[in-house]
């Protein structure tokens, strides 16, 4: 007992007072030990608790200083065109230029703020998608017609031509608008990094009880040790960003917190002809309520 070993007990023999030193001895060793385990378990715990709040203070820091660095390029912006135009140096069409340009930084910063909210609740761990039937077909069509608008941007430095081999009548379970602010992320990307006159194809297989659906783009491939990184808050693979086509860093850190609580089988791997990026949906004949709550 001196050396915190409680494994051994007194032997007891006899009844008399050497009988109930022995058994009291007994049961103290017994309560020492419990509380002693106990104690262990409370410490590890802690320990895991420490680590925890420190990883948690380091997120927090890297996330400030990402924040700030995304904040500072269109403050200064903004700021200096401001002044320019309060100082009278610009007219016409110039002047019509910077106010251009005020406008269209305050609404990137917009766009982040918006999604840092959506980011923060999504990986509160409380957050709940609202799941549902739906018809994939459609609302991947219904995003493709919508984003091919883009190609008549002035800004858009390339031609791009989307071909879509999507099943019909493709019923699946999720949060509608959640999956489509996925399939519109990831058709985003594809127009943004597909050289020029390239293609995007948009499939969608079933494999079992799942519907995978896959985007891929005809342009060069991601590095091998940018793979897993593209995921992370802020991460961006191209540092110049498309201005007509926006991106803030964390659309697919956005991405993969909904596909998770989809409890779906999602990635991006390069192929023969540049990069595809797929996620899966369960089919409707699936049990619903195994996914109805946010638990990862």
């Amino acid at each position: 007992m001196a050396k915190l070993d409680f494994s051994e007990e007194c032997e007891v023999k006899t009844e008399d007072e050497i009988g109930n030193l022995a058994k009291t001895l007994n049961f103290l060793s017994n309560n020492l030990n419990t509380a002693l385990s106990s104690l262990k378990k409370s410490n590890e715990q802690l320990k895991k608790d420490i680590e925890k709040e420190k990883e948690l203070e380091n997120m927090r820091k890297e996330f400030v200083a990402a924040v700030s660095h995304e904040l500072k390029t269109p403050i200064s912006l903004i700021e200096g065109y401001a002044e320019g135009i309060k100082d009278n140096i610009v007219e016409g069409e110039e002047k019509e230029y910077y106010l251009d340009v005020i406008i269209d930084e305050a609404e990137k910063m917009g766009s982040l703020v918006s999604d840092m909210l959506e980011l923060s609740k999504l990986e509160s761990g409380t957050f709940k998608i609202d799941m549902g039937k739906f018809f994939l077909d459609r609302t991947i069509n219904e995003t493709i017609k919508r984003l091919e608008g883009i190609r008549a941007d002035k800004d858009v430095n390339s031609n791009f031509n989307i071909i879509s081999n999507v099943d019909e009548d493709l019923e699946v379970l999720g949060d509608e608008d959640r999956i489509e602010e996925v399939i519109t992320n990831f058709l985003t990307n594809a127009i943004r990094h597909t050289r020029n006159e390239g293609n995007i194809y948009v499939r969608t297989l079933i494999k079992n009880d799942k519907v995978f659906v896959e985007i891929e783009n005809e342009g060069e491939h991601i590095k091998e040790e940018e793979l897993k990184k593209i995921w992370d808050r802020f991460y961006k693979i191209d540092k110049s960003r498309n201005r007509s086509l926006g991106g803030t860093g964390l659309g697919l850190s956005i991405v993969k917190n909904i596909l998770k609580l989809h409890n779906s089988d999602f990635g991006a791997e390069n192929t023969e002809v540049g990069a595809k990026f797929y996620f899966s949906l369960n089919k409707k004949i699936a049990k619903q309520n195994s996914l109805v709550t946010s638990d990862r």
